[in-house]
């Protein structure tokens, strides 16, 4: 009589393997929103939300299915319907601290890799060699849109994303005055035509900022 299995080694892996790609689902979307990828964040989110929503529902279904056959087959048919529920209540514990973690990541890496051009247009900026034109006194450099508060001090935005004018980026402000009086401070709560709820300071004179 072949030996009593205690563990559904499939159902474990299976559960296992979504969990993995719940969380990487998490870090993903974050990135993207961090680096104003719109096309690429809109399209994991939907898909990627479907897929592991699709596949959880699939799991607790099979597992259910074990769970009712618990007398004939014993301690695995309990593993099997416990494994993908041990995987969502992870992710629904872990997904808050490892989103703020990885949009605080993907904040600094995203202004690592767009930092010499914000520094090429600021020092265009301050030469007079690039301007800005139309409300907010627009402009933008291969790709990369700026705002312009002339001053002085002189202050740029580039913005990342956004909708209307509920809109979050990063800004260039030697005085450091955006993160430091902020919402305190009208003049400063007004910057580039908007009003600004959320400011910190990310590296040097570069600041992250959310307006509305």
């Amino acid at each position: 009589m072949p030996a009593e299995r205690r563990i559904d080694w499939k159902s474990a892996w299976l559960s296992g393997l979504w969990l993995v790609g719940a969380l990487a689902w998490i870090a993903a979307t974050e990135l993207l929103f961090q680096f104003g990828a719109a096309g690429g964040y809109f399209l994991l989110v939907g898909l990627g939300g479907v897929i592991l929503v699709v596949s959880a529902v699939t799991l607790l279904i099979r597992g259910g299915r074990r769970l009712w056959k618990w007398r004939r087959e014993g301690p695995s048919s309990v593993t099997a319907a416990l494994g993908p529920v041990v995987a969502i209540v992870a992710v629904m514990v872990v997904f808050e601290p490892l989103s703020a973690a990885t949009s605080k990541i993907g904040i600094r890496v995203a202004l690592m890799a767009y930092r010499p051009a914000y520094e090429r247009i600021v020092a265009g900026v301050r030469s007079s060699e690039f301007h800005g034109s139309g409300p907010y006194n627009r402009g933008a450099l291969d790709g990369v849109e700026f705002m312009i508060e002339a001053g002085p001090p002189l202050r740029v935005a580039f913005p990342i994303d956004g909708l209307v004018d509920n809109w979050w980026g990063y800004v260039y402000d030697p005085t450091g005055d955006v993160a430091a009086l902020g919402y305190s401070d009208p003049e400063i709560r007004n910057l580039f035509g908007g009003d600004l709820v959320s400011c910190s300071r990310i590296a040097d004179d570069f600041f992250v900022c959310g307006f509305t």
